[in-house]
């Protein structure tokens, strides 16, 4: 399983793949969400919740890299902190269709095994 190797102090999460890419789990680092919320002075549940779709990003979209902007960026500037706490911030088109496409292949492949096992 890919992932799991958390190399700066500044990580606030970790999401885990399987050999094809695929997402499998997640970790979320409370502590250190906590301690974002104090040095900046942010909402914890807004920080919670952003980090919590990011990791979920990387889950939907497999082993792509983080983007240059948006939701998926891998560091965030204050820009983007000031974004994410007046709630416009997200995915970007292109991520928000793969991700979707994720999901629906997911639900199709869910639909024809049980129509399968029905027989």
């Amino acid at each position: 399983m890919k992932g799991g190797l958390v190399t700066s102090p500044n990580e606030l999460g970790e999401a885990f793949l399987d050999a094809s890419g695929r997402g499998v789990i997640t970790d979320l680092f409370l502590d250190k969400v906590e301690r974002m919320k104090t040095e900046r002075e942010g909402d914890f549940a807004v920080l919670l919740a952003h980090l919590t779709a990011h990791e979920l990003g990387h889950l939907l979209l497999g082993g792509e890299p983080h983007s240059m902007s948006g939701l998926m960026q891998a560091k965030m500037s204050e820009q983007s902190l000031t974004k994410m706490m007046q709630g416009n911030f997200g995915f970007s088109r292109a991520e928000q269709k793969k991700m979707r496409a994720r999901v629906m292949g997911a639900e199709l492949s869910a639909l024809l095994a049980r129509n399968q096992a029905e027989k």
